[in-house]
């Protein structure tokens, strides 16, 4: 624990200021610091008279408070600018450490940058807050308030908006759901990295990053009945935090309802991405080719296929950020994987499948160029067998779209290239050994059209 004794704080504020520690605001005399009373905001501005930080030219105001022991406070301070708190506590004439200056993430709110610390008080007493800037720029007026933190330890219901301290251990607390639907649950804090883990009644979700920046964030669809809430972070840090329950409505048409694993085939779903992918099967009889249109207006949709020498996928084939895949496959079961493509939270998403008889597969050999066209979205695949190692060149060309060529061994990714064979064509040149391989020609940001390719040695 860094103290400080009142009478060796003139000789010491230079030491402290290149150590780049926020003390300096409490090395001034008690004249200079101003009282803060919980509930009630007060109202300041850092201005080029305040105490100055030689290391990163930002200056400080320090407040005072009065806690009693154990009593758990939130400080609020909102400025133009985002700004650090540090906490202090007056022991005997002396200000000791007790929540240091960090790098901790700002929220907008009004157009104006809130930056939140907590304090539980180890014992009753005086206790110092200093608000900084994070540079020499950071100066203009500012608010600061703090208010007292009550633990609640009843049940969380939809629509309830809930504070909380955590400690070095996790919390448990319980979620009562009355009602049958989709509900959000949003763990948010300033001060550490929330994991937010939700157990109960065949759920079991967990996320980390799913919300804004690093906050939790759960989408799920819950039934009746009482489930656990796991409050947990990354890494070391502790302090305040948020936690929302939210009760989503799911517009659906008459006669739908989510569909979120199981069985798929040509036709219409509705499902609910939760904390993590979904999954489906995809059964194939015959030959075909398949079409998967998948949108979400909640988050950027991925759909990747997984199969019989089969590992393909899309992100943004469609239109804006949707996802749309148009592949020939071979007879056999197929897992298809919904995902969000950022790592977010998910949400509502609708897939539409399509199949049709596929012609049979065209193999691609040296000195028969392929000429075909390309829809929308479509993964055209060429079955490429190799009888002597080599050097080989596969080249895409096409007038139309941005030429893109994959090569797969086994359905692994071996090799793609996207605009080397000059403007907007394809070209690959790689050493292969003998052995069974595909080629994948498909379209930048799902382009179609004509092309033509070719395998040289």
């Amino acid at each position: 624990m860094t103290i400080l004794h009142r009478r060796a704080l003139a000789t010491s504020i230079a030491a402290l200021l290149a150590a780049s520690l926020p003390l300096t605001a409490t090395a001034q005399n008690r004249g200079g610091e101003r009282k803060l009373d919980l509930g009630s905001p007060a109202a300041g501005e850092i201005t080029s008279a305040d105490h100055l930080n030689l290391n990163d030219g930002s200056r400080s105001a320090a407040w005072t408070v009065s806690l009693n022991a154990g009593q758990a406070i939130a400080v609020e301070a909102s400025a133009g600018f985002c700004g650090r708190l540090s906490l202090f506590a007056d022991e005997g004439g002396r200000l000791a450490i007790r929540r240091p200056q960090e790098n901790s993430s700002c929220r907008e709110e009004d157009g104006r940058q809130v930056v939140a610390r907590s304090l539980v008080a180890p014992r009753a007493g005086r206790y110092t807050i200093v608000f900084s800037g994070r540079g020499s720029s950071d100066y203009g007026p500012y608010t600061l308030a703090a208010r007292a933190v009550t633990a609640n330890t009843g049940p969380l219901a939809a629509g309830d908006d809930r504070e909380g301290l955590l400690g070095s251990d996790s919390q448990t607390l319980r979620l009562k759901v009355v009602e049958a639907g989709r509900y959000r649950i949003d763990l948010m804090s300033g001060e550490f990295d929330p994991v937010l883990r939700l157990r109960g009644n065949g759920v079991a979700l967990e996320d980390d990053d799913g919300g804004d920046g690093t906050d939790a964030r759960i989408n799920a669809w819950l039934q009746p009945g009482e489930y656990t809430l796991e409050v947990a972070r990354i890494g070391d840090s502790d302090g305040l935090y948020r936690l929302r329950a939210t009760h989503m409505p799911v517009n659906l048409p008459a006669g739908v309802e989510l569909q979120n694993s199981g069985d798929i085939a040509a036709g219409n779903l509705v499902g609910l991405l939760q904390a993590g992918p979904a999954e489906y099967r995809l059964r194939i009889a015959n030959r075909s080719q398949v079409s998967f249109d998948l949108q979400s207006d909640e988050f950027d949709p991925r759909i990747d296929v997984n199969g019989p020498g089969t590992l393909l996928g899309d992100d943004d084939s469609g239109e804006g950020v949707q996802a749309k895949l148009v592949i020939a496959l071979d007879p056999g079961d197929y897992t298809v994987r919904i995902a969000d493509a950022v790592g977010g939270a998910g949400g509502v998403f609708r897939l539409r499948t399509a199949i049709a008889p596929a012609a049979p597969a065209q193999a691609l050999t040296v000195g028969s160029p392929r000429n075909a066209r390309l829809a929308s979205g479509e993964l055209a695949r060429y079955p490429l067998t190799v009888s002597r190692a080599g050097r080989y060149v596969i080249r895409m060309e096409s007038n139309e779209f941005d030429s893109v060529v994959h090569l797969l061994r086994d359905g692994e990714h071996v090799q793609s290239d996207d605009d080397s064979g000059g403007g907007n064509n394809a070209r690959l040149e790689v050493d292969l050994q003998p052995g069974r391989y595909e080629v994948v020609a498909a379209g930048f940001d799902g382009g179609s059209g004509a092309y033509q390719l070719i395998l040289e040695n």
